[in-house]
Order: structure tokens, then C-alpha cells, then sequence
């Protein structure tokens, strides 16, 4: 039993008394359960035709539900869950990487937490987030009422808890720091198996409300740590004569199928409890992923990975079950998107849409009650590029069959481009550029309209990090939100950068510089906007430093952190784990 929840795993008596009593009545407007993994591929199932991982209860289970055959995510995280909580592409949310700042979702979107809420519904986040751990872009900010979560892209990445961080790639999966509504945790046990045990708590408490549950796993994610138990059924995977991997595959491909395995086990569980109180029939159950495999593994003869616009980047496996109520209807061969999830949740759920969606709502399709060609015919579009949105490298757009990708820069001629008939060639093998130049001009045009729009109506500059606010008192300023990486990596202690921050209120703010080892015996500088203050390290062994009291102007500034120090190759700069900015006093009046 963890220490997080301890208060809460009473489940199997629980789930007696609350099927006994009755509680859990159908209700004509149905529960919502979304599960999305993180890096699971459309062939990391069976059920695609996977020969070697293990998932019964998915297969099993998509067997009697609606299987979206031609589902598409954005080709990285961050971006995908950008999309799944507003119903429109990212970008418009101020969401366009994972990391350098670029995974800060806008306060003023209405979300589909948020909506749902208005409507009645509890809400509740298990997982990953990443999309922004500070006010006012918390999950708790964003229409979700119970969290439980960890920081940044995944459990030990820069931006989560120091202590996962330390063990990222021993055992940072196994009794992890967690975040509870806002209050740092300890847990007990494998990551997926907490967040899954969770979100059944949340789903059968007593409750006359129904519930919007966000199951957001954060494996298969690197880093590959899954329980021994699993890992034991794919020591077959080593062995060149029983794989088409490639030899350095093998130990990635055995470490991501225990990881999915164990994935297949919690759904299990969950659709047990839910129909075990009573439920399950009037849950809507969502299984999907983020975006394609990173390494090369099976992916069902698609072309390309995750950060790709590629079919492998952004096809992924999207399954749905409604108790009986898709009767008639095993699959969808249309192409849908994950910003069409938020209109058609709202729709099931008879919850108000906002204004300015990207995204339809599809649910009459599963009922079998509106002409696909409503779907069939519309352009969609596919974008990744770290640091933001330019035109035209990795970026695509679909229309129909024909999916037309940019290789090139903003200026590219239409040689740098690649036309593929996906229903001719689903692996984009093909380069119908040649033959076919009238479709990619016509495509191109539409691609142009769509940067045009997207940059016109995005939101026009950065997001910054608010502090000195009752709403979040101290801020953490970690490197999965630092700006100005270039090149360099967010792992690195010397990725140098900044934080664009908002200070709230003028006045006397702490500021305590945390380093993941002991400074030795340097300064150790802080600037903010023209203004630098320094504090010279006499200990051997320090790690930790106080600013204890910086005078902020309200308003923007940049605010930058680091030791420095020469050796044989030059100037090195150090960069810090975390900024805690803590706001003391407002400043005095004149």
C-alpha cells in the first residue's frame, strides 16, 4: 500500500458497499475514462499484429469496443496532450515542444476538464501532465480537482523531484516523489501500477456526480525500467532466430514490452473495478497513445517514429467502448484526430462545446448515424520542430488520401516536398511529386493558410512562469521550462538558458539556488532583468544557495543562474537543478 494513498485502499470493501447499496445507478449521461500511454506505438500491441508483446486484455477487450483505424496524435507528447485538452492543435494553446519552455498550456483555454466540470462531472488526473507545473498551468488550475502527478515530461527528467532524478535510470520508477493536489508525496510501488490504483479509487467513490478520470501513464517512456516479473517473458527477444529486430533492438524492444505488458494488466484491473461497482456499462473507456515508438522496434510496416510526420510518428492505436450503446459498430475507417476527442466527449457527455474548436465531434459516426465523407474530406495537419512553428521542414498535411510532407525550409520549392497515396501506399514509399503537381500545389496552398492561421490566431509571445501569487508561494523554476537552450541539451548541467518570468507583486522576494552537486568554492550568480547580485561559496560541500532578499520590480523579466569556472578547455558554466523564488513582502509604498 503506498504512503500517498493510504487513506484510500479499503477498495474491495468499498466496492462491496457501494454495489450493494446502489449508488452506482446508470445514468444516461456517461462516465469518461481517457487512458493515453506515453511512446507506445501503433505496433506495440497484438492486436496489430504484433508477433512477440503480451496484451490480452487490450486485444480482448478491443474485440468488443470501436477501433479507430486511422487515428492521428501530433509526433511528440507534449503537443498530443495540448490537443486532447482544448480540441484544437497545439500551437494555439502555446504548446509546441516538450521542453525550452515550449509545453506551457495557456490558462485561457477552456479545457475539457473544465467544461466537463461546468457540466457536473468530477474531474481527476492520474500521471503525466506536461503541460506546465506552475500557476496557472497546473493540472489543479486547469479544471482538475484531484491530481496525482509528477513533474515535467516523465518520472526523473529535469523538472520532476530531485530524488527521482537522482535514480532516473536505476529505479526512479519504484516509490516515487509524487505530486497530491499540489503537496509533494512519497509513493510506494511501480509508477503505472500507483497511478492506475488511483484513478479506480477516484472512480468508485461514492458519488451522485459522474467523473471524468485522465489516466495518463508515463510508460513506456524512457527511461526502460519495468518489473522483473515482465521482464522475464521476452528473454526470447535476444535471440537473433526468433526476432526481425536488429540486433541493438533486442534490449530496448524487451524493456518496452514488459513496460506495455504491465499496461495491458492495469486496464485489466480497471475495467474489473468498474465493473465490479456497477459501472462499466455506463463508462466510456478510452485507450490510446501520445505519438509513434522512439528506437526501432515493430510498428506495423509504418514509416517512421515519434518526432516524425511520418504515418509511424502519428498513427497510433485509439480504441473506445460505451457498455452497448456502439452496438453495430466495431470500427471507424475514417481519419480522426485527437483535438476531435474534446467536441465528441462534450457531445456524449451533453456538455456545451467552447467557441473555436479545431476538432468535430464524431460521436454520431458511432452510432452510425453521419455520412463519413464529413471527415474524409477535410485537411489535417501535422507539425514538429523544436523551438516553435516554421515552415516547412516536418510538417505535413493530409487531405483525402493524399498526405503531402515538407523536407525544406520556409522557402522551399515543391521539388522538397513528398506526395503519397496513404490508401495505396500506407508506407509511404511512393513520391507521387513528379506525377502529380497540380495536387501538390493545390495541398501546399492549404498548408500555407493553415501557418498563416495558426500564427495569426496563436498566441503571440511566450508564455511566461507568474510568481509572487497566494495561488502558488514558492515557484519552482526547473530546466523542462528554461528558455534559450539552443543546441544544448536539457540534461546537461551546463544547458545554460533562462526563465521568462511574470513577477505578480513588487516587493522582497527569497531566491534559493539548488545544484545537483556541491559548487566548489565559486560564485554563484543571479540576474534578473539589468540587475545581478552574487554570493561567493567558501564550503567544499555546498549545493544550496540563498538570495535572501531581491527586490523585484512587477512585471516581465528574464531571470538567468550560474557558477562558471576555467579549466584546459575554457570557460565552463554551470547550470542549477531548480530556482525556488519564494515571495516575502510587498514592496513599501512611497
Amino acid at each position: 500500500m503506498t504512503k500517498l494513498h493510504a487513506l484510500r485502499y479499503g477498495l474491495l470493501t468499498g466496492l462491496m458497499f457501494l454495489f450493494i447499496s446502489g449508488t452506482f445507478a446508470q445514468s444516461k449521461r456517461p462516465n469518461i475514462l481517457l487512458i493515453i500511454t506515453d511512446d507506445q506505438g501503433y505496433g506495440d500491441l497484438g492486436l496489430h499484429g504484433n508477433p512477440d508483446v503480451r496484451t490480452p486484455n487490450i486485444d480482448a477487450w478491443a474485440q468488443q469496443s470501436v477501433q479507430l483505424k486511422q487515428f492521428y496524435v501530433s509526433p511528440v507528447c507534449a503537443p498530443t496532450r495540448a490537443a486532447l485538452m482544448s480540441g484544437q492543435y497545439s500551437m494555439r494553446t502555446g504548446v509546441y515542444d516538450t521542453h525550452n519552455g515550449g509545453s506551457l498550456m495557456s490558462s485561457e483555454v477552456r479545457t475539457l476538464p473544465e467544461a466537463l466540470q461546468s457540466g457536473g462531472y468530477r474531474t481527476g488526473l492520474f500521471g503525466k501532465w506536461h503541460l506546465g507545473d506552475t500557476y496557472p498551468y497546473r493540472p489543479q488550475d486547469q479544471g482538475f480537482e484531484e491530481v496525482l502527478t509528477h513533474g515535467a515530461g516523465g518520472i526523473g527528467q529535469p523538472g520532476d523531484h530531485i530524488e527521482n532524478f537522482k535514480r532516473w535510470k536505476t529505479t526512479s520508477y519504484w516509490d516515487a516523489m509524487l505530486q497530491h493536489n499540489g503537496v509533494w508525496e512519497p509513493s510506494e510501488g511501480y509508477c503505472a501500477e500507483v497511478f492506475a490504483d488511483a484513478a479506480l479509487e477516484f472512480m468508485t467513490q461514492e458519488s451522485d456526480q459522474p467523473f471524468f478520470t485522465y489516466l495518463a501513464f508515463n510508460t513506456p517512456h524512457e527511461p526502460l525500467l519495468a518489473p522483473e516479473s515482465y521482464l522475464t517473458h521476452y528473454d526470447s527477444l535476444t535471440q537473433p532466430e526468433t526476432s526481425w529486430m536488429k540486433p541493438q533492438d533486442y534490449e530496448t524492444a524487451q524493456k518496452v514490452y514488459a513496460m506495455v505488458e504491465n499496461i495491458d494488466d492495469q486496464l485489466g484491473k480497471l475495467l474489473a473495478g468498474l465493473k465490479q461497482s456497477g459501472q462499466l456499462e455506463n463508462t466510456l473507456v478510452i485507450f490510446m497513445s501520445d505519438n509513434g515508438p522512439w528506437r526501432g522496434r515493430y510498428n506495423a510496416n509504418l514509416r517512421g517514429g515519434k518526432g516524425s510526420v511520418y504515418e509511424g510518428g502519428v498513427k497510433v492505436p485509439c480504441i473506445m467502448a460505451l457498455g452497448d450503446r456502439f452496438d453495430g459498430i466495431s470500427e471507424l475507417d475514417v481519419p480522426l484526430a485527437h483535438y476531435d476527442l474534446m467536441p465528441t466527449l462534450l457531445d456524449l457527455a451533453k456538455v456545451d462545446e467552447p467557441d473555436g474548436l479545431d476538432g468535430k465531434s464524431f460521436a454520431r459516426l458511432l452510432k452510425g448515424k453521419k455520412s463519413k465523407t464529413d471527415f474524409e474530406d477535410r485537411s489535417m495537419f501535422y507539425q514538429f520542430q523544436r523551438g516553435g512553428l516554421s515552415p516547412y521542414y516536418n510538417t505535413a498535411i493530409r487531405k483525402g488520401d493524399f498526405k503531402l510532407i515538407g523536407t525544406g525550409p520556409y522557402d522551399a520549392s515543391n521539388e522538397q516536398f513528398l506526395l503519397y497515396n496513404l490508401a495505396q501506399d500506407p508506407r509511404e514509399k511512393t513520391n507521387l511529386q513528379d506525377s502529380l503537381p497540380e495536387v501538390v500545389d493545390s495541398l501546399r496552398k492549404e498548408l500555407d493558410g493553415w501557418f498563416e492561421d495558426i500564427q495569426t490566431h496563436a498566441l503571440a509571445s511566450p508564455l511566461p512562469i507568474v510568481v509572487g501569487t497566494a495561488n502558488e508561494n514558492p515557484v519552482m523554476l526547473s530546466r523542462n521550462d528554461m528558455r534559450g537552450l539552443g543546441g544544448r541539451t536539457w540534461l546537461s548541467e551546463n544547458a545554460g538558458g533562462f526563465w521568462d518570468v511574470e513577477v505578480a507583486e513588487a516587493g522582497a522576494y527569497e531566491i534559493t539556488v539548488t545544484f545537483l552537486a556541491p559548487i566548489q568554492k565559486r560564485m554563484v550568480n543571479l540576474r534578473i532583468g539589468g540587475r545581478k547580485w552574487g554570493i561567493k561559496n567558501t564550503e567544499a560541500d555546498q549545493a544550496s544557495f540563498t538570495f535572501p532578499k531581491v527586490i523585484l520590480p512587477k512585471g516581465r523579466s528574464l531571470l538567468e543562474c550560474w557558477t562558471e569556472h576555467r579549466d584546459e578547455n575554457g570557460m565552463n558554466v554551470t547550470t542549477p537543478f531548480y530556482v525556488e523564488v519564494k515571495y516575502q513582502q510587498a514592496a513599501a509604498s512611497r
